[in-house]
């Protein structure tokens, strides 16, 4: 079972409902880095995440996964730009293989 580490809770923008969204999340990784982007009206939530033991062998990640909080329902285009740009713009080593993009919507 993963962890979101102390330096992710005492984040200013953490809070119950950001805990809520990760808890699925858990099984399988532990939340390592939290921040938030904005640009224009674009607001994002953002997270690495360390892959648990069995994750790596099972799936080959050897490094941390980007997990990128949306609250559109809709997935254009500008959102795979988007995600790029928090990734290349990251000094965090990540593996460039797989990400998650978790969005808001009514009917999950």
């Amino acid at each position: 079972m993963g962890i979101i580490l102390d330096t992710v809770r005492k984040n200013y923008d953490f809070s119950e409902d950001i805990e809520n969204l990760l808890k699925p999340l858990l099984h399988s990784f532990d939340v390592t880095y939290m921040n938030k982007y904005e640009m224009g009206q674009s607001k994002w939530l953002y997270f690495f995440l360390k892959p648990e033991r069995y994750m790596k062998d099972s799936f080959g990640f050897d490094r941390e996964l980007l997990c990128a909080f949306f609250e559109y329902t809709d997935l254009h285009s500008s959102v795979a730009s988007t995600v790029k740009h928090i990734a290349t713009n990251s000094h965090i080593l990540y593996d460039a293989v797989g990400f998650k993009i978790i969005s808001a919507t009514l009917y999950a």
